[in-house]
């Protein structure tokens, strides 16, 4: 078979090999350079460099909702509102 032009069938390709917990069988997905699938383990790593360290991080910011700027801000908020409840129940 020619690897050049046709992918090898998955029966042909090294197995991953991770045992389930229930079953006990072999995963039967097609291995990476690591000797497992995706599922199992044979994805990135994780970012290695202090670029590709804050490029994840920032990729994981989600909303800002609790950084401290925000946090400051919602209790000059709340010191504002209460001011303003004990000022009109003083009336």
């Amino acid at each position: 078979m020619n690897t050049k032009t046709q992918p090898a069938p998955l029966a042909m390709c090294r197995k991953c090999g991770a045992k389930a917990k229930r079953t006990g069988q072999p995963c039967k997905m097609p291995a990476m350079k690591n000797g497992r699938c995706f599922l199992h383990g044979g994805r990135s790593t994780g970012a290695k460099t202090p670029e590709g360290k804050e490029r994840c991080r920032q990729a994981a910011f989600i909303h800002g909702f609790y950084v401290e700027e925000n946090l400051a801000e919602w209790r000059r908020v709340g010191a504002w509102l209460r001011e303003i409840n004990r000022r009109v129940k003083g009336r």
